[in-house]
């Protein structure tokens, strides 16, 4: 069980979710950080950007699994090591991507166009811009 959920945290890289915590800025600077109702959609939106980013990582694992057995820290990582499948890693991010997507409608259409346009083209990098050379 416990081994279970750490596979879980690792696919859906709960270290990085700190990232998404750039949507409390604006409360800082506007000075409204102790304003419930802005803390609380802004909470909505920390919690659908960690979603969100959960399910770009795992699709991202997904493609790149073939390449990441031949790394030397990557391949063992849950996906390329065997660990979890893909079907269900591909089944727990769309869990993940509903998740955001449902809570961005929740807070406005601007948020959830924006983690629309934040999916796509994270997902558009993961599959194809990161493999052009520059």
């Amino acid at each position: 069980m416990k081994a279970e959920i750490g596979i879980f945290l690792s696919i859906i890289r709960v270290k990085q979710w700190i990232k998404s915590m750039f949507v409390f800025a604006p409360l800082l600077f506007s000075l409204k950080l102790l304003d419930p109702h802005c803390l609380f959609y802004s909470t909505l939106a920390f919690i659908s950007f960690c979603q969100a980013s959960s399910f770009v990582y795992i699709v991202n694992d997904i493609l790149d699994r073939k390449r990441d057995r031949m790394h030397p820290v990557k391949k063992n990582r849950p996906i390329a090591s065997g660990k979890i499948s893909v079907r269900l890693s591909f089944i727990i991010s769309l869990f993940f991507a509903a998740g955001a997507i449902i809570l961005g409608i929740q807070i406005n259409l601007a948020s959830t166009l924006t983690l629309l346009v934040y999916i796509v083209m994270n997902i558009i990098y993961s599959a194809f811009l990161k493999h052009i050379v520059i």
